[in-house]
């Protein structure tokens, strides 16, 4: 019984964690080497979930769309939250993220919900 209680309390145990990082000038200099190679648009933000089962992510769409990346690291939710900011501007080809939040909640080991929020500058390539 006692067993059982505890493998429930496991089950039912989740976790929540928050995460904010902001990219620098040296995203900017790596992709863009003179500023008259674009125009910036507009400020734009866009949002991405997905749901993971046993580490598998469900609900996220294969849209993609950024110039450089925020971290060592993009996630399928960051890169569909780039694109949906992208498409958010009449004329933008690339977004310049310069705020990544993202927010995982778990339901250990089974379940996991990622949301990601990219905020950042519309770019248009000449």
């Amino acid at each position: 019984m006692i067993i059982m209680l505890m493998g429930s309390l496991i089950l039912t145990t989740g976790c929540q964690s928050m995460t904010k990082k902001a990219t620098t000038a040296v995203v900017i200099s790596a992709n863009l080497e003179r500023e008259k190679d674009f125009n910036i648009i507009d400020d734009v933000k866009g949002e991405a979930s997905a749901f993971y089962v046993l580490g598998i992510p469900f609900g996220a769409k294969n849209k993609f769309g950024v110039l450089g990346t925020s971290s060592y690291y993009t996630s399928i939710e960051e890169m569909n939250a780039n694109y949906d900011a992208i498409k958010s501007v009449e004329g933008a080809d690339a977004i310049l993220p310069t705020l990544v939040e993202k927010k995982v909640t778990l339901l250990y080991p089974l379940f996991g919900n990622s949301k990601i929020t990219v905020k950042g500058k519309a770019l248009e390539i000449k």
